[in-house]
């Protein structure tokens, strides 16, 4: 699956409706998980939506790419909107996750490359005249599935949540509020923030990205995801 046409559809709700501030799209998860392939992805599309429509003055003082890696990967996965972040790139952060990406991004472009590479040669000394179709074929097979790889945690407070919640005791606060965040992705930190805060809980203590700022995410989805827990 092609996700660039994704991202930039995305990457345009987010920042280009309105100017100054960035918005969540509200459109729901486009994927169950990060793949090292969604991160190349994202990489490549922020880099070309910038080079389409940032003219130095456009998003100046608001956003950057850095940022913009952070904030449309947090919607792909249906997240809310994260916390810009500061220069020193806090994890949890829009700059601290799009960090994170680059770097992972880095890591993992060279590998689905090489992969390509050595299923050419693969194919070329098992047969004295290999059709150039079938080295093309298993050159994208093994690309893709070098692409298809789990990626490496980037930060996401959703993914935090997803390891914490093994250790989580039944019928407590905390295990409600990962059951509503299986069920509503977007409204996931939200119930968090609320359900641990209120209660003064021990996953509060985790530092994840538990800010005001997420207090007046859609508080409206919170009763709706407590209605399909």
């Amino acid at each position: 699956m092609d996700i660039i046409p994704e991202i930039h559809r995305r990457l345009r709700k987010m920042f280009l409706l309105e100017s100054g501030t960035p918005k969540a799209t509200g459109d729901g998860p486009a994927m169950t998980e990060v793949t090292a392939g969604v991160l190349i992805d994202v990489v490549k599309a922020v880099g070309d939506f910038f080079k389409e429509h940032d003219d130095g003055k456009v998003f100046r003082g608001w956003v950057d790419k850095q940022q913009a890696r952070g904030w449309v990967l947090a919607d792909l996965r249906g997240c809310p909107l994260l916390e810009p972040g500061t220069a020193r790139a806090e994890k949890g952060t829009a700059r601290g996750v799009g960090n994170e990406i680059a770097k992972e991004a880095g890591v993992q472009a060279p590998k689905v490359s090489q992969a390509g590479k050595d299923a050419r040669k693969r194919v070329r000394t098992q047969s004295d005249a290999p059709a150039d179709t079938d080295v093309d074929a298993a050159a994208e097979e093994a690309r893709k599935r070098a692409r298809s790889v789990k990626a490496k945690d980037v930060g996401l407070p959703m993914e935090q949540l997803r390891r914490l919640e093994p250790a989580v005791a039944p019928g407590s606060a905390q295990r409600r509020c990962f059951e509503c965040a299986r069920r509503a992705p977007g409204s996931a930190q939200t119930l968090m923030y609320v359900t641990v805060r209120v209660h003064s809980t021990s996953i509060y203590k985790y530092n994840l990205n538990t800010s005001p700022v997420i207090i007046s995410y859609h508080l409206l989805s919170i009763s709706e995801a407590i209605s399909r827990v």
